[in-house]
């Protein structure tokens, strides 16, 4: 039987994966959030995920920084409109 915290890193890796991508955003139990706005700028690990943190307005496709989102502080996941070509 699947345990919780792998059903979620499934979804999360479902949304990652997703054709057309949808960015998606992340809710930490801090009230901090991270969107996920690139496929390849997240990496999921069995403990959480590393998502690529963007300058504002940035168009660079290089994440300027990482932060890490623990599965056990993510409480909430928004998926947005698909990403433009």
């Amino acid at each position: 039987m699947e345990s919780e915290p792998d059903k979620f890193v499934d979804k999360l890796r479902q949304l990652q994966r997703a054709q057309p991508f949808r960015p998606f955003r992340l809710y930490l139990t801090d009230g901090t959030q991270f969107e996920v706005r690139h496929p390849e700028a997240a990496w999921l690990t069995k403990g959480g995920l590393y998502v690529g943190l963007f300058e504002d307005g940035s168009e660079d496709d290089v994440p300027e920084s990482s932060a890490f989102c623990s599965l056990l502080h993510i409480t909430r996941v928004e998926v947005g409109e698909r990403a433009s070509a």
